[in-house]
């Protein structure tokens, strides 16, 4: 609603390296809530349709993403090879290593071992390994995996179309790749379009030029009244005092209107049948809505049952992305009540997962996640901190290598600092192994900050 400038920008993009054959990109930057999520699936839809055909992959970084040294590289062998978390170390080498050696000309399974490597698996007993320092495994893994991404291309003719989300929490490994293959645009038949907050251009200065940042603004006050009008189609007619209360209260911010419409419902303003909703225009009189956002997100979060709220309290301790089984670590019961979150719109299901036998969701925003893990007490986080460390530490047994700073984040919350210090220190120098400098520097200072803390 009100995006199709930016949405056709997106779509030149793709048009333009489908007939260059060199490298477009794109990022869409704006604040939580205006859009930017609903503008990439609606661009997902399209290219889905288009009979000249692309390759899509979609990668998205989490808010643990500066604990996970060339994350990006790690969720694309993930995404493209169904590499899970939970596969033993065997296993997950020789996806990657099946799954891309076809796709070179020569030495295949020396190329796919350079990019596995440098993602975090562990081939360093491998002859085309052993020796290599990091620097030169950093600049001959990323030569692999522009390789990887010429073949894709040259195969069958579908452009590859890289949609990443939420570079903001990227870690510094994996923005220096995405300005690697920019900086080989001319070779690479690709598009690129991301998205971020404005952190990012805080964070990166030079990221970008006017001609390849989108700025994403508040929607103007004509599409605010057209989306207000969407989300309460099934009403028979619209009171024009509801439409401006949705309107005025979330000035421009789509999220922040479709919480709205849910406060409304929870308070009985909107009657919500099986075909039509009928409205209560009278409550409105009395009724007193928070006036921000993350009031708005509090109060749903309150008005839930006792047992769904106690569960995505929990959950919020696991992060953004959570587990049935991880939170089941945390409570027995928690798991039963994920159905009704669901359709309270709290949280949602992925189709995968990327820890086997178990579901995987998230929060259906990550607001809605920051503003429920803030109404925990101390000793509420501590504890469930403490259980989430111990379930990472025995699901990820044969790759633990790879999820040392995750766990050590979750340890030092809960308080336990030895385990947090042994985590990080390790995870920084898996991470110097793989050239990731800026990772391990972020890894240290939590570990001496610690250190510090048990000196004292």
């Amino acid at each position: 609603m009100g995006r199709q400038a930016e949405l056709q920008r997106l779509q030149g993009a793709v048009a333009r390296a489908r007939e260059t054959r060199h490298l477009q990109a794109l990022t869409l930057v704006g604040d939580a809530g205006l859009g930017k999520s609903r503008l990439l699936r609606e661009l997902m839809a399209l290219l889905s349709a288009d009979p000249t055909g692309c390759r899509l992959i979609a990668l998205r970084s989490q808010p643990d993403g500066l604990l996970r040294p060339w994350g990006l590289l790690r969720s694309l062998l993930a995404v493209q090879f169904d590499v899970a978390d939970t596969d033993s170390a065997d296993v997950a080498r020789g996806k990657v290593v099946s799954g891309l050696a076809p796709w070179f000309k020569e030495r295949g399974e020396r190329q796919a071992q350079l990019i596995g490597q440098l993602s975090g698996l562990d081939f360093g007993d491998s002859p085309h390994v052993r020796g290599l320092d990091p620097r030169s495994l950093r600049d001959q893994g990323l030569a692999a995996l522009r390789g990887y991404l010429q073949a894709l291309a040259a195969r069958g003719g579908a452009l590859p179309v890289l949609l990443v989300e939420d570079l903001h929490w990227a870690d510094d490994g994996s923005l220096d790749l995405l300005r690697h293959l920019l900086a080989h645009a001319a070779e690479l038949p690709l598009a690129l379009v991301m998205t971020g907050r404005p952190p990012l251009l805080t964070r990166r200065p030079d990221w970008g030029t006017p001609d390849t940042i989108v700025l994403l603004a508040p929607l103007a006050a004509v599409h605010s009244d057209a989306l207000a009008q969407a989300l309460l189609q099934r009403l028979d007619a619209v009171p024009a005092k509801l439409s401006e209360l949705i309107v005025g209260r979330a000035e421009g911010n789509p999220y922040y209107m479709e919480e709205l419409v849910r406060r409304l419902i929870d308070d009985g303003v909107i009657v919500v049948g099986e075909a039509r909703w009928t409205v209560q225009i009278e409550r409105l009189q009395n009724l007193r809505l928070p006036g921000t956002l993350v009031g708005l997100l509090q109060a749903r979060l309150d008005a839930l049952p006792a047992a769904e709220r106690r569960a995505v309290r929990q959950a919020s301790v696991i992060g953004h992305v959570f587990w049935d089984d991880a939170l089941r670590a945390l409570d027995a019961s928690a798991p039963q009540a994920l159905p009704a979150l669901q359709r309270a719109a709290f949280v949602k299901v992925h189709e995968k997962s990327d820890f086997a036998n178990t579901a995987q969701r998230q929060f259906d925003h990550h607001l809605l996640r920051q503003v429920t893990y803030d109404t925990l007490l101390k000793a509420e986080r501590r504890l469930g901190h403490g259980a989430v460390a111990r379930w990472l530490t025995e699901r990820t047994q044969p790759r633990g290598a790879e999820f040392l700073a995750m766990t050590g984040e979750h340890a030092q919350r809960a308080g336990q600092t030895a385990l947090a210090i042994d985590c990080f220190e390790q995870a920084g120098k898996e991470a110097q192994k793989r050239f990731a400098n800026a990772g391990r520097r972020s890894l240290a200072a939590p570990r001496l900050g610690l250190a510090r803390r048990i000196g004292a």
